[in-house]
């Protein structure tokens, strides 16, 4: 059981890291606000042989559960969140033989986390604190166990994603562990009432595929384990039974995330120069188009500004287009002074393909270093990320 838990966490934090490292949950941003998401999912499986040769059959069976969690994200990274979850591990009662159980488990959790961001891959290192409750409860034969377990203790873990390319797609995935100290209350006919300390060893780990439907609000689909040592049944009902305790659960979930922080999209539109005296019908000569967060494909409304600017240019003869690249402060100097180059190279094939000759079109990449709106380092800012169009 460890074995199958170790491999499957591994494989959702390498996955996510290695990825990383080559390219980067729509995790969470730098933007202060509000940020959460609401998860749910289906356990295939969540038992062990608790009770192996008992006559009481005590190992869940698959079930359902979710999560939901609301942080608010401070600024420079640092965010503080609020979590809670529940799982039926039974899908109501699971009945084997003579025998039935039902068992369910709900945990609240308190994080503060720090988000780092290289380029397209995001990772979001916490620490914390979990309660959590598990109670069980098997009967078959004339007898009868309830285990109840509740313990708090701290909790370590990570959030990490990889945006892929300008797809909107990302892969994200995490891993979090908990030690947390209880007390197990039993009562069973077989062994009478007891109650006893009972520390908890507690790992999940998922891993998934996200899509940003907006710069806001992203959902997704993945598969999660979820592990707890030592929370059932841990009382032989008989002398040839064997009591492990440990629960592991495993399954497929969907997931919808939303940034409250997160700044709204702003329609490209052309922006006047300052005023200069040229002639009364003169169209005007500088125009702004405004990018998607990490993109640089042309919208509709860039397109749009774009016309107009290979309009004017050709109704006032110009002979020079100078497209300036910008971007925002999220993300490496090095990334975004190659994110700016590459939304004035689609600027200027868009004026080719209206007629305007590929050599009178230049293109500078500025990067981070010209904001339209001053903000501080890894803020994502929508009026930053633009190319500027001066006919000349």
């Amino acid at each position: 059981m460890a074995r199958k838990l170790t491999a499957i966490l591994a494989g959702a934090s390498a996955t996510a890291l290695l990825m990383g490292l080559a390219l980067p949950a729509s995790a969470q941003t730098q933007q202060p606000g509000f940020f959460g998401y609401l998860q749910g999912w289906y356990w295939l499986d969540s038992g062990s042989d608790d009770f192996r040769d008992a006559p009481v059959s005590v190992s869940p069976d698959d079930g359902w559960g979710g999560r939901a969690l609301l942080g608010y994200q401070l600024g420079s990274g640092w965010d503080i969140a609020l979590g809670g979850q529940y799982s039926d591990l039974s899908r109501g009662k699971k009945k084997t033989g003579n025998s039935s159980q039902d068992a369910d488990y709900w945990a609240g959790d308190l994080e503060f986390g720090n988000t780092f961001m290289w380029n397209v891959f995001s990772v979001r290192p916490f620490i914390g604190a979990r309660y959590a409750e598990f109670d069980h409860k098997a009967k078959g034969f004339g007898q009868t166990q309830k285990n109840e377990w509740h313990g708090i203790g701290p909790r370590l873990g990570f959030d990490s994603s990889v945006r892929l390319g300008d797809s909107g797609f990302s892969i994200f995935g995490g891993a979090a562990g908990s030690y947390l100290f209880g007390k197990m209350k039993e009562d069973s006919t077989f062994t009478g009432k007891d109650k006893e300390k009972a520390n908890v060893w507690q790992i999940d780990g998922q891993i998934g595929v996200g899509y940003e439907v907006t710069e806001n609000f992203t959902i997704g689909a993945g598969y999660r384990a979820d592990y707890w040592d030592g929370v059932a049944d841990r009382t032989a009902i008989n002398s040839d039974a064997n009591s492990s305790g440990d629960r592991f659960m495993h399954g497929p979930f969907l997931r919808a995330s939303y940034n409250f922080g997160a700044p709204r999209r702003v329609m490209a539109r052309p922006v006047a120069a300052p005023p200069a005296p040229p002639p009364a019908m003169v169209p005007t000569a500088n125009y702004i188009v405004f990018f998607d967060f990490d993109r640089s494909n042309i919208t509709a409304d860039a397109q749009r500004v774009i016309n107009d600017a290979a309009t004017a240019a050709k109704a006032g003869n110009k002979s020079r287009i100078q497209l300036t690249g910008h971007t925002d402060r999220s993300g490496s100097d090095q990334y975004n002074m190659a994110l700016s180059l590459r939304r004035g190279e689609a600027v200027k094939q868009a004026l080719i393909r209206l007629g305007i000759p590929a050599n009178a079109i230049a293109i500078i990449g500025r990067g981070e270093s010209q904001p339209l709106v001053p903000t501080a380092d890894g803020v994502r800012e929508a009026q930053n990320r633009r190319v500027e169009i001066v006919l000349q």
